[in-house]
């Protein structure tokens, strides 16, 4: 079963679906947020972010 709500990674890119992105994180908050996905197994998702928001997706990613 899926959780209803999954934390959210902002970027300025497109990920496509089976693409590989490597990620460079900076920021203490997002670093946080992939440490407790990788230790707990849990997904995240990646979000397109335009200057006026961020797009609307309806897709996520796991790392593998």
């Amino acid at each position: 079963m899926r959780p209803e709500r999954i934390p959210l990674f902002p970027l300025n890119v497109v990920l496509l679906p089976g693409a590989e992105l490597p990620l460079h994180i900076f920021e203490p908050r997002y670093r946080a947020m992939v440490k407790t996905c990788l230790e707990e197994e849990m997904e995240f998702g990646m979000l397109l972010s335009l200057p006026k928001g961020v797009a609307h997706v309806r897709l996520h990613g796991r790392d593998s």
